[in-house]
């Protein structure tokens, strides 16, 4: 069960942004980094917000950035949150893509609220219904389960959330979960956040 201020907060911002052509996690769409603005987002709902990437910029020093461990590196998003679980054992997170330039505060109160009553839980994606594993909480329990099947060969974070049949939640405003992973995408994002569409609502 989620406690107010005892999770961490975790900002996946080591993608290899190859369809963006641009590294996702310095775009700027809301007059900060979209590393910083995610964690920005999260302070309210986590004791500590930590960055999960390379951290080769001298502007970064506000947060700590943790590179992959070696004995996870090389796949993707999981071994970002391994590693953390490895150096944080016991703690749950709430993870947080560099994707996502639409989610607001409504969003992470409802992800939130739904972890106080069932531990871990994701938003459903609107494209397919299934796990957000990159908008999501994590209860330490299920990270000791996602280090386990690691061990047993398992890579993709969505076939485990799947597998641990976790529960999903819906965005109210499907706009909130787009993954802006594409120049268009980009485009979009920001025309709807010239609209009024905030993430600071």
């Amino acid at each position: 069960m989620a406690e107010e201020q005892s999770c961490l907060g975790v900002v996946l911002a080591g993608g290899e942004s190859r369809r963006m052509g641009a590294n996702k996690a310095f775009m700027t769409y809301h007059r900060l980094p979209q590393w910083q603005h995610c964690a920005e987002l999260m302070k309210e709902y986590c004791g500590e917000v930590l960055i999960s990437g390379r951290n080769d910029k001298k502007d970064q020093d506000a947060y700590v950035w943790i590179e992959d461990a070696p004995e996870f590196a090389g796949s993707g998003p999981i071994s970002g949150i391994l590693t953390l679980h490895h150096r944080f054992p016991g703690k749950d997170f709430l993870v947080l893509g560099c994707d996502y330039p639409l989610l607001r505060h409504k969003e992470l109160k409802d992800l939130m609220e739904w972890a106080d009553k069932s531990g871990s839980v994701a938003f459903a994606s609107p494209d397919d219904g299934q796990p957000e594993p990159l908008i999501a909480y994590y209860s330490s329990s299920l990270l000791d389960a996602l280090q386990q099947a690691w061990k047993e060969g398992a890579r993709s974070l969505r076939k485990q959330l799947i597998a641990q049949h976790i529960p999903l939640i819906n965005a109210s405003e499907p706009e909130a979960l787009m993954s802006a992973d594409t120049p268009e995408k980009a485009e979009i994002a920001n025309v709807l956040i010239r609209a009024g569409f905030t993430s600071f609502e």
